[in-house]
């Protein structure tokens, strides 16, 4: 089973942040990238959501991505990979003196991209952790449910599959869209099924609307509101967040 990588991108500047997400995404390893503008608040998501992988820029105003590291080094006791990308090749040398795993120059060249990723999974297989587990002591990735559709009929689905729960007004009833490898599909759950219901299956799922719940480790990012979701799921459009549910996706999304 391949890893998964929680990620985090750390760098002042929006378009490069955009670029790299675009292509991260292109990854199924990458398991929904948080996004910070300067090191100062990168740290403090480091330190409190510990992620497995940091894309760290080095000229930083405020702190640069030399001083983010030593700091971290000081303060953290968890390990997390430190790939930096940076447009200045003299960076590299001392970006390995500071334990950094990989060096990405600018512009990302996508061979070279590919070769960080082979990279990260070679070195997580050496030191892996144990997946999280989830309430009934099963691993999240080897859960299985029943969800009925009617009083005799289910679908069999993989917990770590789904990625949306749609609320349907006029059936009164909850559309879910999962994956099935590179495939996506839907189908409709029975009556009587509240969004209690499915926000209690996993801690990854929350909900964006009275119409959404989605699953953040395929949320990719919010564009004015709207969710957009890696692959293969990048087709769902018009799942909008709602002002009285954003903090708390925030909140959810970052503790990943």
């Amino acid at each position: 089973m391949a890893n998964h990588f929680r990620t985090i991108i750390i760098d002042d500047d929006r378009s490069d942040v955009e670029e790299l997400a675009k292509k991260l995404s292109q990854y199924p390893q990458i398991r929904g990238a948080g996004y910070y503008y300067n090191a100062v608040d990168g740290l403090a998501a480091v330190l409190r959501d510990k992620p497995d992988v940091v894309f760290l820029d080095i000229e930083m105003p405020g702190m640069t991505g030399l001083e983010f590291m030593e700091r971290l080094d000081a303060k953290s006791r968890h390990h997390c990979h430190i790939v930096v990308y940076t447009a200045f090749v003299n960076h590299a040398v001392e970006s390995f003196r500071h334990k950094a795993l990989d060096v990405l120059l600018k512009p990302i060249d996508k061979a070279d991209l590919d070769k960080v990723m082979t990279h990260l999974i070679i070195e997580a297989n050496k030191s892996k952790r144990p997946t999280e587990r989830v309430g009934d002591g099963m691993l999240e990735e080897e859960k299985h449910l029943l969800m009925y559709m009617n009083k005799s009929d289910f679908q069999v689905v993989k917990l770590c599959d789904i990625c949306l729960f749609l609320y349907e007004e006029k059936t009164k009833r909850w559309q879910t869209y999962a994956r099935d490898g590179n495939k996506v599909y839907s189908f409709t759950l029975k009556h009587n099924v509240y969004s209690k219901h499915l926000l209690a299956l996993s801690p990854s799922l929350v909900q964006v609307h009275k119409k959404y719940i989605v699953n953040v480790a395929y949320l990719m990012m919010l564009k004015d509101n709207e969710c957009v979701f890696f692959a293969p799921f990048k087709s769902i459009k018009g799942v909008m967040v709602s002002e009285n549910f954003k903090k708390k996706l925030v909140e959810k999304f970052y503790s990943i």
